[in-house]
Formats: structure tokens, C-alpha cells, sequence
């Protein structure tokens, strides 16, 4: 007698569940928050850096501002079976990265704590 089963696609199934189910498009809830949420963030904070200091080197007349972005040991250390969350803390470093060398432009700091 043939098997007629056929598996149940469950909106919680892993997409890596073996040949039978079919691959799932991954969750990426936690990119769009901890990713696109810093970097939202970030232009809004140096869009209000700018219009409160202006956009020509440092002068003792400008304010201090400071951004400080929230990392993760997973900024720095591998973390297996977290892809994403890790990812997502390597890449809120690299807009530390790219944005302390010239941050002071606008009479701003960008630090990041990474909480172990």
C-alpha cells in the first residue's frame, strides 16, 4: 500500500527540517528590529546632531551629542545556532565603525556597549 502522508506544513516548522518539508523563507523579525532599528535610529540621531551643530568641523560653539548603540558578547565572540542575532550585533559594530572617525564633525561621539 502506497504512503499517501504528507507532511504537515506548521507555520512554526524549522526550515531546516529535513527533505520532505519545504524550505521556509527564514524569520526576520530580529534583523528588522535589532538592524534596521539602529540604523533608523542612527540617521535620525545624526540628522538631529547636524541640524543642532551644523555640519562644519568641530567647534568649541557646538554641543556635545553622543550616540551610544547597544551591542552584544555576539559582537565579538562566535555564537552558534544564533545567525541572525549575532549577525545583526556584528553589523550594529560596524556602524560604530564607520561612523566614530568622523562623528566628531558634528560635535558627536559614537560608542557601543556590549553587554556579556
Amino acid at each position: 500500500m502506497p504512503d499517501n502522508h504528507q507532511p504537515s506544513i506548521h507555520p512554526h516548522s524549522h526550515s531546516h527540517a529535513g527533505p520532505e518539508y519545504p524550505t521556509q523563507p527564514p524569520n526576520l523579525k530580529t534583523i528588522d528590529v535589532n538592524l534596521h532599528g539602529t540604523l533608523y535610529t542612527t540617521k535620525l540621531a545624526f540628522h538631529t546632531f547636524i541640524k543642532q551643530n551644523g555640519s562644519q568641523g568641530p567647534s568649541p560653539s557646538q554641543q556635545d551629542t553622543s550616540l551610544t548603540l547597544i551591542g552584544s558578547g555576539a559582537a565579538f565572540l562566535d555564537c552558534p545556532r544564533g545567525v541572525q542575532y549575532q549577525s545583526t550585533k556584528w553589523g550594529i559594530r560596524g556602524i560604530m565603525h564607520a561612523l566614530r572617525r568622523t562623528a566628531h564633525y558634528h560635535g558627536s561621539r559614537v560608542n557601543m556597549i556590549s553587554p556579556w
